[in-house]
C-alpha cells in the first residue's frame, strides 16, 4: 500500500523532532514526509504539486490563512486533510476543528508526537476517504468554476427571516438557506433563532446541543456585557460544512427574563449580531413574529436583508402590508432592505402573485411552490433540510422546484449560488471511489 504522503506547515523550532525523525522523502511505518515549509502561502500549492493527503499546519507560519483548512479538504479530486500543530496554551485546537481540520497536534513536538502521527494520520483519512462516499457528503466544484465565483465577488450580511404572521415557513427558510450558504456553497455561515416566540431551529436541524441564546445571554451579562468571539464560539453548535448555529430558547418564558428582555435584551442581540459579522460571511436570523419585542426590533433594525415571508392568502398579505410600514415608520428600516417571498405558492390559491406584489408595494424576491410530494414536511421530522437532501440526489436537484426557488433565494444573498448550482446539474454528485481510494468528484 502507498505510503502516505504529509506536507509540514510550521516554523522549525516546532516540528524539529518531527522531522529528525521522519527525514523528508523517506518512508516509516505507512508514512512519508515529502515536504516542510514555513510559508502559508505556499501550502495548497505544494500540497497539490507534492500529492499530499495529509497537512500537517500551524498557526505561526508567515502569510497564515485558516481557510485553506477548507480548500484542502474539500479539494476537488481528493481529500487532504488538515492535522493542526497547536500550543497548549489557547483555544487553536477548537479554532480549527471549526474550520474543518480532522485532528491536532501539541508542539513543539517530542518523540511522543511522533507515534500520535503515525497513528493518527492513515485513520483520520480514511475516514475523510468515507465521508465522500456518503450520500449526505456534498461535493466540491472544478476549479475553473471556483475561479468565477472569486471573481464574482459578494457581499458579507445579515439576513432576517421575518413575518408579522405564524406559520408561514420563516424557520424553513431560514434553515435552508442557511444550510445552502454555509454546506452547499460552503461560507463560513452562522444561523442564529433568534425566535423570542420559541424558536424550532434545533428541531429541524435535529441538533445535539448543550449551549443557547438564552445561555450566551446569560453569559453575556455576567461579563458586563463583553462580548467576544471566545464567548460567542463557545455556545455555537456546529451542524455541517462550514455551518455553526445559536440555538434558540428552549421555553417561550425565557425570553421574558432579565437576560433577553427590554434594554438588556437589545444591547445583547446588537453585540451579538457586531461579533457574528466579524466571524462568518453570513449571519442568518430565524425572527420571531411580534415586532413589540426588544430583541426582535433590534435584530431587525441591524440585517442588511430582511426576507418577509408571505403565503398566498389575504390575511397573510394584509399582515405583510402593514409590516413593511411598520418597519419604516417605527423601526426606520428602508424598503429597500426588504425581499418579499412568497412561500406555499399555488396557482390555485385564488390570488396571483401581481395581486400580491401590489398589495404590499414590494418587488417580489422568489415564489417558493407548494410541495405537494410531502417532502418539506418529511425533512423537518427527519432534522435534514430539504435543500441539502435535493441537492444530494442528482435527480431532484435537476427537478426539485423547491430547491430551485430556494437557490434563487439564496442566490440574491450570494450571487455564486447560481454557479454552484448550475455546476451540480452538469455531472452526478460522485461516482464510485476507485481502486486506491481516489473519488471523481465534478468534472467541469
Amino acid at each position: 500500500m502507498e505510503a502516505v504522503r504529509v506536507l509540514i506547515a510550521a516554523p522549525f523550532n516546532e516540528i524539529g523532532v518531527l522531522l529528525n525523525k521522519l527525514p523528508i522523502g523517506d518512508e516509516a511505518r505507512g508514512l512519508s514526509v515529502v515536504w516542510h515549509t514555513s510559508d502559508g502561502a505556499t501550502v495548497f500549492k505544494y500540497a497539490e504539486e507534492l500529492q499530499a493527503s495529509v497537512v500537517l499546519l500551524s498557526p505561526n507560519v508567515t502569510n497564515f490563512d485558516m481557510d485553506v483548512v477548507r480548500r484542502l479538504s474539500q479539494h476537488p479530486q481528493r481529500p487532504i486533510i488538515t492535522i493542526s500543530l497547536v500550543p497548549t496554551v489557547g483555544d487553536w485546537a477548537v479554532t480549527f476543528q471549526r474550520a474543518g481540520a480532522a485532528g491536532h497536534l501539541l508542539v513543539p513536538a517530542t518523540e511522543a508526537t511522533v507515534e500520535q502521527l503515525l497513528a493518527m494520520a492513515p485513520s483520520l483519512l480514511q475516514k475523510a476517504y468515507e465521508e465522500r462516499t456518503r450520500p449526505t457528503y456534498i461535493p466540491q466544484i472544478d476549479a475553473q468554476t471556483a475561479a468565477m465565483i472569486a471573481a464574482s465577488g459578494y457581499q458579507r450580511q445579515v439576513v432576517a427571516s421575518y413575518s408579522p404572521k405564524g406559520g408561514v415557513g420563516k424557520t424553513t427558510m431560514g434553515v435552508n438557506l442557511a444550510t445552502l450558504l454555509g454546506v452547499v456553497a460552503n461560507r463560513p455561515t452562522i444561523l442564529i433563532d433568534a425566535n423570542m416566540n420559541g424558536g424550532h431551529v434545533a428541531l429541524h436541524l435535529n441538533l445535539k446541543h448543550s449551549y443557547t441564546i438564552y445561555t450566551l445571554a446569560r453569559d453575556f451579562l455576567m461579563r458586563n456585557n463583553v462580548m467576544t468571539p471566545q464567548l460567542v464560539r463557545q455556545h455555537l453548535t456546529h451542524y455541517d460544512g462550514s455551518l455553526d448555529v445559536l440555538v434558540g430558547i428552549s421555553r417561550m418564558e425565557q425570553a421574558g427574563e432579565e437576560y433577553l428582555a427590554g434594554q438588556q435584551g437589545e444591547t445583547f442581540i446588537s453585540n451579538l449580531l457586531e461579533i457574528a459579522q466579524q466571524m462568518a460571511d453570513f449571519v442568518v436570523l430565524d425572527m420571531g413574529s411580534s415586532y413589540n419585542n426588544a430583541l426582535h426590533r433590534a435584530a431587525l433594525k441591524r440585517a442588511h436583508a430582511i426576507l418577509l415571508l408571505v403565503t398566498p392568502d389575504v390575511s397573510a398579505v394584509e399582515d405583510a402590508r402593514k409590516a413593511l410600514e411598520t418597519l419604516k415608520l417605527f423601526m426606520d428600516v428602508s424598503r429597500d432592505r426588504v425581499q418579499l417571498v412568497i412561500n406555499y405558492w399555488t396557482n390555485d390559491s385564488g390570488l396571483r402573485l401581481p395581486d400580491i406584489v401590489n398589495r404590499v408595494k414590494l418587488p417580489s424576491r422568489g415564489a417558493v411552490p407548494w410541495d405537494q410530494s410531502a417532502r418539506i414536511t418529511h425533512s423537518v421530522n427527519v432534522g435534514r433540510p430539504h435543500s441539502l437532501v435535493a441537492f444530494e440526489d442528482a435527480k431532484l436537484r435537476r427537478e426539485d422546484e423547491v430547491l430551485k426557488a430556494m437557490i434563487e433565494i439564496a442566490a440574491s444573498i450570494y450571487p455564486p449560488m447560481t454557479t454552484i448550482y448550475e455546476a451540480g446539474l452538469k455531472a452526478g454528485m460522485k461516482t464510485q471511489p476507485k481502486q486506491g481510494g481516489l473519488l471523481g468528484l465534478f468534472k467541469g
